[in-house]
């Protein structure tokens, strides 16, 4: 039996990218600090590792990102034993290329617990994922177990869905038993290779920087983690696949939950953590339709609130207005008889008297854009 704690391992947390398919809600956040049910991404991703033990994280990040490293700091002032190291990623050229800026801080903290590794005769080993990555925890457990337990060179979070769509926007996995045969960034429906697909999380054996100060350019002008993969291959290494998020079937839709690739997958990932808080509002006689959350809401009369539906402080909505599937970001103020359904409302929009808001990212200049 294995007896050695996650907090030898390190989490290289690639938070570096531009975002470009969140915008125009990236413009207004750094992708790492979206609110997901009131709490950044990166405070989500921290949180969910620091229950499982792991200590040591080396985030990679924009040049001048002032609010991301002060909200990392301020989150970690309550666990002295965290540690964090703050790397820049000049341009986004890839999750490869951020890899490479973080290598020197990786392999130090790789180091410092190398003496741990070996007294439980263990390859020294650590976690990549993105900062969009949001896994329940009895998944993120098992996966680091299974990965120290068979010691591939790599491991790889897959998930199974037979959603074809799925194949447009990620890395497409072909399994044996559990063992990585075959993987194709995005290749399409028609090039589709089997039913799993690829979740930004990986665990990496120390002999992996071989491989990934390999890897070339790819036609999407990267450096990408499925070319580095298939150069192991190449030399038939052991890579597995771990399967996660089985409750249920992923589709394109339901995903998001777990992964956040476009403004709709907030929504998905928001609506499950509604249960973190309760509903507080002001106001008489709202029919609420669980889950929901809200943060001193003033409610009108004869308001319909839920199901899903998250609401920052300083909202008010007024008489006979009914919202769900929605996200009210801060001090919005809804009108009377307003409808809103499948909807993110930036910080202090106004919605008018009588309005209909359906599947619609409303910004804080007041442009609309279809989610």
């Amino acid at each position: 039996m294995v007896n050695f704690s996650n907090e030898n391992i390190p989490v290289v947390i690639l938070a570096g990218g531009n975002a470009t398919r969140l915008q125009p809600l990236s413009d207004s956040y750094p992708k790492a600090l979206i609110p997901i049910a009131g709490k950044p991404l990166i405070g989500r991703i921290l949180e969910s590792f620091r229950k499982e033990n792991f200590r040591n994280y080396i985030i990679v990040c924009t040049p001048n990102s002032t609010k991301l490293q002060s909200y990392v700091k301020k989150v970690s002032q309550a666990d002295p034993k965290i540690k964090y190291t703050f790397v820049e990623q000049d341009e986004p050229k890839g999750m490869v290329y951020a890899m490479k800026c973080a290598k020197e801080s990786t392999e130090k903290a790789l180091l410092a617990s190398v003496q741990q590794f070996q007294k439980n005769n263990l390859t020294p080993c650590f976690v990549v994922s993105a900062v969009d990555v949001l896994l329940d925890q009895p998944d993120l457990s098992e996966y680091i177990k299974t990965h120290v337990k068979t010691n591939p060179i790599c491991s790889l979070a897959v998930y199974k869905s037979d959603d074809v769509t799925m194949s447009e926007t990620h890395g497409n996995i072909k399994l044996n038993e559990g063992v990585v045969i075959d993987i194709i960034e995005k290749p399409g429906a028609k090039k589709k290779i089997d039913d799993y697909y690829s979740i930004p999380l990986y665990v990496f054996t120390q002999n992996v920087w071989e491989y990934i100060d390999k890897v070339e350019l790819s036609s999407r002008q990267e450096f990408e983690i499925p070319s580095a993969i298939k150069l192991m291959l190449s030399d038939n290494l052991l890579i597995r696949g771990v399967h996660l998020c089985r409750k249920g079937k992923l589709t394109q839709h339901s995903a998001g939950k777990y992964h956040i690739s476009y403004v709709k997958d907030i929504l998905q990932a928001t609506f499950r953590f509604l249960h973190e808080e309760p509903f507080e509002y002001t106001g008489e006689y709202p029919t609420i339709i669980e889950p929901v959350t809200a943060k001193s809401c003033e409610i009108g009369d004869s308001v319909l609130v839920g199901p899903k539906v998250y609401i920052n402080e300083g909202c008010r909505i007024g008489d006979y207005s009914e919202i769900s599937q929605c996200i009210l970001l801060g001090n919005n103020k809804i009108g009377n008889y307003v409808q809103i359904e499948n909807a993110i409302l930036g910080l202090g929009v106004e919605i008018p008297d009588g309005s209909v808001v359906k599947d619609t990212l409303i910004m804080e200049n007041n442009e609309s854009h279809e989610i």
